[in-house]
């Protein structure tokens, strides 16, 4: 038994994804990683991408998709307690790969992975194929070192910091107001001349804008609306 389910909850890869990775996932530091739901993409949300060549490839999304300021930052993907844990973890790194190529050079977005089916919860980052946390289903615990470097490498303050820097470097600087291109105090200062057209249109139109008999309300109620 561990913080969020016992081995004996899992059985199918439904099970590991929704009772022990989601709780991972969402629990605040010790106990979880500390990222919210709306941070969280779920299968339903998640591109689908290309992974692999030749006859291996195939359309592939993750389980999960963790996502700090607009940036994929980790992936966790599930797996049924039959299958391999590393093969998760393959899969994993493969979609991140193809995250990572969507950016310019040198620029990766998604740095870790994690995957788990039930057994073991193993994560690496995104270039490397040995994972560097393997945690057993009993060290799911926080008086447990493994499970507490799991946390520290994977967390949302830990992988915050990546995203923030990342995101400062696609930024181009310095950033400049609209009015500043366009000639900053002199636009901004300058006198607009009278609008004749909106004057007229609204004289013209008045008994749409500002309706002052029963005829004209009866005219927009019957005109102005559409079903939805």
């Amino acid at each position: 038994m561990t913080m969020f389910c016992s081995s004996t909850d899992l059985h199918t890869e439904s099970d590991v994804e929704q009772k022990l990775l989601w709780h991972v996932l969402t629990s605040a530091p010790p106990q979880g990683l500390g990222y919210s739901a709306s941070e969280i993409h779920t299968k339903a949300d998640i591109r689908a991408l290309l992974i692999g060549k030749g006859e291996s490839a195939k359309l592939y999304y993750p389980d999960y998709a963790c996502v700090l300021a607009g940036l994929p930052i980790l992936v966790a993907e599930a797996k049924r307690p039959i299958d391999d844990v590393a093969q998760g973890l393959r899969e994993a790194r493969l979609y991140a790969t193809e995250l990572n190529a969507q950016l310019p050079s040198g620029l990766n977005s998604c740095v870790r992975l994690i995957a788990t089916n039930g057994k073991q919860l193993i994560s690496s980052p995104w270039d490397d194929n040995q994972p560097d946390v393997v945690v057993d289903f009993d060290q799911i615990d926080i008086t447990s070192s493994a499970y507490a470097r799991f946390v520290k490498a994977n967390s949302r303050q830990t992988l915050e910091t990546s995203a923030r820097q990342l995101l400062n470097s696609l930024t181009t600087r310095p950033l400049m107001m609209p009015l500043q291109i366009l000639g900053g105090r002199t636009v901004r200062n300058e006198e607009i001349g009278h609008n004749t057209f909106g004057a007229r249109l609204a004289l013209d139109f008045r008994h749409l804008f500002n309706p002052s008999s029963r005829e004209d309300r009866a005219f927009i109620v019957k005109h102005a609306y559409v079903r939805s």
